[in-house]
């Protein structure tokens, strides 16, 4: 197999061009302005050449990076937001689909702007050799955060319910609600219409679930210079509000632990100005974080709450019983980490949850879970892993205009 590669590139790729000479039967031209300059047969003449150039270019009292047209410096950086696709899913970059695919995730980091107030960084697209042929993964500061399989030329149905033909095909876990969905081979037949069951391409796969993390990996999304930017675009409106604030009352660092805090559980910071302005009226509790979450949720209920309502301004809700709640705050406040107790409380609460959840997904459901104030903040650090996408929510932090709906009571015996 033989490629052609500009010199240029040839720098870019190091890591990937020596696996490529590593395969039997490759060879690899070199071109410089549309010219080949040499042909590379494995890693050896690889390493000839870079000696070669690198020759060349101290008798001209040049650095070898000048002759390759690379600054070595940009090897240094990390990608902050990647997508990698296996060898076996390239062709969702053919001409057509791949401007499709790339049209969307520019519509994800318009949702995310939306949705939660930031400005993700552009998303690196690219293929990787080393994963699995049909798997995807998403990484953030170059650390992988998520996988998953996509059968190409397949359809994915999700949903509570599915036609007969579905459990013929490939079973998999839906990531985020924990229920089954399966790859059928899209034979272009029309499947019977059904509200419960959901059709999905491979790019509308990728791409819904791209968000979906992104979402709830969002503050590791948000770098110090996003804040840094979030305060510069603020002041230009407003700059008595930033200068009394930043950092007359905290420092940028300590804002930004507060806007990953938020941003943990999905809460909105689009509304820069009135979290400052929340911060500035509780001054004295700028050295614990902890406290000034729980201060800025309780007063922006509404931003807190209005993803998961319906248009009649419902809440759909579990509710923790009174008497649960109080047990779990004599469980959840022990100072190790949750995963540490093993509690029978802990134990049986989850058991109960985790089974209302899957009957309440199975019938379409997202609900929120409904709490004390003094036991929401431990509760949610105690279900982030189990249950990443379940919002939980205070009671004190429901607006008055909002009518919780109690869907079922979470309960022990």
């Amino acid at each position: 197999m033989e490629q052609f590669i500009p010199e240029k590139e040839a720098a870019r790729r190091l890591p990937d061009i020596i696996d490529d000479l590593t395969e039997q039967g490759s060879r690899l031209v070199i071109e410089r302005q549309g010219h080949p300059v040499a042909v590379l047969v494995g890693v050896g003449d690889y390493a000839e050449f870079l000696q070669r150039e690198h020759d060349v270019a101290s008798a001209a009292g040049q650095t070898h990076g000048a002759v390759l047209g690379e600054d070595v410096s940009a090897w240094l950086a990390v990608e902050r937001l990647e997508l990698r696709l296996g060898m076996g899913l390239l062709s969702l970059f053919d001409p057509q689909a791949g401007e499709e695919l790339l049209a969307r995730l520019r519509a994800v980091r318009q949702g995310l702007a939306l949705r939660l107030g930031i400005v993700a960084p552009s998303v690196r697209v690219r293929d990787d050799m080393e994963i699995p042929s049909n798997i995807y993964c998403v990484s953030i500061r170059e650390r992988e955060v998520f996988r998953w399989p996509i059968y190409v030329r397949h359809i994915l149905l999700a949903g509570p319910k599915f036609p007969p033909e579905a459990f013929s095909g490939v079973q998999v876990t839906d990531p985020f609600h924990r229920r089954p969905a399966y790859w059928l081979p899209d034979s272009g037949a029309a499947l019977p219409e059904d509200p419960a069951c959901h059709i999905h391409r491979p790019i509308d796969v990728i791409t819904r679930q791209f968000y979906q993390m992104a979402l709830i990996r969002a503050h590791e999304i948000l770098s110090r210079e996003d804040v840094h930017i979030l305060l510069r675009h603020l002041e230009i409106r407003e700059p008595a509000l930033v200068a009394e604030v930043v950092p007359g009352v905290l420092e940028v660092a300590q804002l930004h632990h507060i806007l990953k805090r938020l941003l943990s559980e999905q809460v909105c910071i689009r509304d820069l100005s009135r979290i400052l302005e929340v911060v500035s009226d509780h001054a004295f509790l700028a050295s614990d974080i902890e406290e000034m979450v729980v201060v800025l949720r309780a007063d922006m209920g509404e931003t807190v709450c209005s993803p998961y309502l319906d248009g009649s301004r419902n809440l759909p809700a579990l509710t923790v019983s009174p008497s649960l709640d109080h047990r779990l705050q004599g469980v959840l406040f022990d100072p190790r980490s949750p995963a540490d107790i093993g509690s029978p409380v802990e134990a049986a609460f989850l058991e109960t949850l985790e089974t209302q959840m899957f009957r309440l997904y199975a019938a379409d459901i997202e609900p929120v879970i409904l709490c004390s104030n003094i036991l929401r903040p431990f509760l949610r650090r105690f279900l982030a892993s189990r249950f990443p996408t379940l919002p939980v929510i205070a009671h004190n932090e429901v607006p008055e205009n909002v009518t919780v709906q109690p869907i079922e009571n979470v309960a022990l015996p």
